[in-house]
């Protein structure tokens, strides 16, 4: 490790040894530089100490400490109050100064994303990542009050200063941070930060139970069904007891079993109930570590629910509102009708869902020479969403009708098309990962495929869409890393996600095994780069596997602040870049990795009252304004100052922009921006991944579990019985050979068993 200090005890650099080199960590050179305690405070080199610098303010005195660890760098804080009052501040921040605007390309490739962040009651750990890779530990051994992300603040601001530990805050912060203890007269207080390199995110658990002398854990599964078991695993410089609090409030004791130096394992098979089970990991020095799992309903109950709020929050159509007036995010609530109507047909609804669709295609879109646009046509996202709606609506109906309009939309898209491959958007800027054009083709093309079996035009049709779809994927390839967003130039949560999953889809259109591998290998380094912004060793259900958005919350739901949604609806487009891959590669870290986050995306519908919420904020104390019901304004309410920690974004579209004019649903809505379809993004992943398919996979370490479904053995052979019903297809991965028999709801599969991959599919009935 080298670095060099500023007079102020700053870091101007710090450089860290990865195993394949070394890696500049940037810090601030503004306001946000640190480490230190805040702009306010001003420190000098400490006369007679090395690498130590102090300063005095109002009775309370501070000094920053440096000193070299394996792979880093420690900065211990001090604060000693020497005055004759108490100090109780309401945030004492340790700004750590390390620099995560990312503004430009390839710049932000080696700029520390803040990933993910977490008080417990005894400690504080973390980590920052590069989108190239490269990981930054932090840790503490100490009691920190909270964490702050720096962000810039203002509409649709997509860029983030710094990150500042909290070393003291007053509540309300989450109830597993530590308890707010002023500093008296005479004492003094200090706080342990370690900061480390390390190169894989196995590591980086390893290195945080062993730096803040605390115990880490993980589970297989965040989300699971009733009676599955729950798999906990701890890493801990000293033995652990563990308790779980069921959802009724019951506290039951897990059995802790060693695993190894400094592991253990907990096997807890009480799961019979939905909801929440927290979890509490106690050491034999004194540390606790927190998380929780959570048990779901079965995915039939989503969509169900999903089309009732779909009807609550009504999506929206207006032209009163210029260019933003025709966002295909006011109407993502269309989904909800089609996804559930697949399966559940409720024509009482579903025509309700008709006629709002018939409703925003008149309202909003534009018919010319066989073409269909948005009122606004340099926004292609809107007509690219209408598309996939009414294939969705095909899906759900059989009405070629729908096909027929989509591929109207689709010759749309075709002429936004440039040679270069991209799909253009405002003055043809490149829009191939703005939503995901590409994959909404590929939608298309599978419900064309069966059809042009039997019809030249269908035949046509398809070739013309995969030839695009080729097009614009090798564009992406070629571009390499310097994707393109609709917002701020940024390394940015859907333009990346949105390249892997659409890469990943077309090379599994793919026969040649070297096309094959190499649309996989790209789609792969983009989800390998996405790693930054995904909260991957989250220990919390409710946002394990979470994107990195921060500027949403502000105008989609009024809340007029920076604030950290993850999940949030968006967190849906990494879903299926995940999964894609499974399939692709059969690797076992990407069906655990897209089932946990797919568990923690769709609790944003909340476990009983099926409320539609919009995001979770893993932000744990941050002021913001909750638009709220206001009899003296009934169709715009007003603002509520609020501290949010921790806790979900509810939606405001049942009645925000109401009026009681008019005939028809939308005719009674007028225009008021809010976000409250996004979810549903998460619901329409929800129903490719999981909804009519399960999976069998048979670990690393050799145990067979099923997702979506029961496994047990009778015998040599494998017996597997889905959830539900609608469960048509069973995807079974196996490293061994072994007998398969698939209870479907249709009467029995039977497969003599092959090591690899293979879909198993019910026997239709005549």
């Amino acid at each position: 490790m080298t670095g060099i200090l500023r007079h102020d005890g700053s870091l101007e650099e710090l450089r860290l040894r990865y195993s394949d080199g070394w890696q500049k960590v940037e810090f601030r050179h503004d306001a946000f530089r640190g480490p230190g305690f805040g702009k306010s405070i001003v420190l000098e080199p400490e006369s007679g100490q090395a690498l130590s610098f102090i300063g005095e303010t109002n009775g309370v005195r501070y000094r920053l400490i440096y000193s070299i660890i394996d792979r880093g760098v420690r900065v211990t804080a001090t604060v000693e109050n020497v005055g004759q009052a108490g100090f109780d501040p309401d945030r004492l921040p340790l700004t750590l100064g390390i620099d995560s605007f990312m503004n430009s390309y390839p710049r932000w490739n080696d700029l520390f994303f803040p990933t993910c962040f977490r008080c417990e009651p005894t400690h504080l750990w973390g980590y920052l990542i590069t989108p190239r890779g490269k990981i930054l530990g932090v840790a503490s051994p100490d009691p920190v009050g909270s964490y702050t992300i720096d962000y810039l603040q203002g509409m649709y601001a997509h860029y983030i200063h710094t990150v500042s530990l909290d070393l003291l805050q007053k509540p309300p912060v989450p109830a597993h941070h530590p308890a707010y203890l002023p500093i008296t007269p005479g004492a003094k207080r200090s706080w342990t930060v370690n900061l480390a390199a390390m190169d894989t995110l196995e590591e980086v658990k390893p290195w945080l139970a062993a730096s803040a002398q605390a115990p880490m854990f993980d589970l297989y599964r965040y989300e699971m069904e009733p009676g599955q078991l729950a798999e906990i695993l701890i890493v801990s410089p000293s033995a652990v007891s563990v308790t779980i609090t069921t959802p009724a409030g019951i506290v039951r004791n897990g059995a802790v079993a060693k695993a190894g130096d400094n592991r253990y394992q907990v096997l807890f098979q009480e799961t019979g109930e939905y909801g929440y089970y927290e979890i509490q990991v106690h050491s034999d020095s004194g540390k606790i570590a927190t998380g929780r799992f959570f048990v779901r309903p079965p995915w039939s109950w989503y969509l169900k629910q999903g089309r009732l709020e779909a009807l609550r929050l009504t999506p929206r159509a207006d032209l009163n509102n210029g260019l933003d007036g025709y966002s295909c995010e006011t109407y993502y609530g269309l989904l909800g009708f089609y996804l559930a109507a697949k399966y559940f047909p409720e024509p009482a609804i579903d025509v309700t869902g008709d006629q709002i669709l018939n409703k925003v295609l008149g309202r909003l879109f534009r018919e010319k020479d066989g073409r269909r646009f948005s009122g606004n046509p340099e926004r292609i996202t809107n007509g690219e969403f209408m598309l996939g709606v009414l294939v969705k609506r095909y899906e759900a109906t059989g009405d070629l009708d729908s096909l027929e309009k989509a591929n109207e939309f689709a010759e749309y898209l075709l002429s936004r098309q440039t040679k270069a491959g991209f799909y253009g958007g405002y003055g043809m800027a490149n829009y191939s990962a703005v939503l995901y054009p590409a994959k909404t083709l590929m939608e298309l093309m599978a419900v064309e495929k069966p059809l042009a079996e039997k019809s030249s035009e269908w035949k046509r049709r398809y070739g013309r869409h995969y030839s695009s779809v080729k097009l614009a994927m090798d564009q992406l390839i070629s571009q390499g890393r310097d994707v393109k967003t609709e917002g701020g130039g940024t390394f940015e949560d859907g333009a990346v996600s949105c390249s892997a999953l659409q890469l990943a889809m077309f090379a599994l259109l793919q026969d040649n095994p070297a096309a094959r591998q190499r649309y996989t290998d790209a789609a792969r380094q983009f989800i390998a780069d996405h790693a930054c912004l995904t909260r991957l060793l989250d220990t919390d259900a409710r946002s394990v596997g979470g994107t990195a958005r921060w500027w949403e919350a502000w105008n989609d739901e009024k809340r007029e602040a920076q604030m950290m949604p993850s999940p949030h609806g968006w967190s849906g487009w990494r879903l299926y870049g995940v999964y894609y891959l499974y399939l692709l590669t059969g690797e076992e870290k990407y069906l655990r990795g897209v089932m946990n986050a797919l568990g923690s995306g769709t609790q944003l519908m909340e476990w009983p009252s099926g409320k539609l919420n919009q995001a979770f904020v893993i932000d744990p104390h941050v002021h913001n304004y909750e638009r709220v019901p206001d009899p003296s304004q009934p169709n715009r309410g007003r603002h509520e100052e609020r501290i949010t920690c921790e806790d979900y974004i509810k939606t405001i579209g049942d009645w925000y922009g109401r009026t009681i004019a008019g005939e028809g649903t939308l005719d009674r809505v007028e225009w008021a921006w809010t976000g409250d379809g996004i979810p549903f993004e998460i619901f329409k992943a929800m129903e490719e991944i999981a909804v009519g398919n399960a999976f069998v996979i048979e670990r690393a370490n050799g145990t067979m579990i099923g997702y979506n479904c029961r496994v047990s053995f009778k015998g040599k052979t494998v017996e597997v019985t889905p959830a539900e019903p609608m469960i048509q297809r069973v995807h079974v991965n196996l490293k061994s050979v072994h007998a398969v028999c698939i209870n479907f709801a249709t009467g029995k599969t039977m497969s003599s068993g092959k090591i690899g991959m293979q879909w198993l599919t019910a026997h239709r009935k005549n």
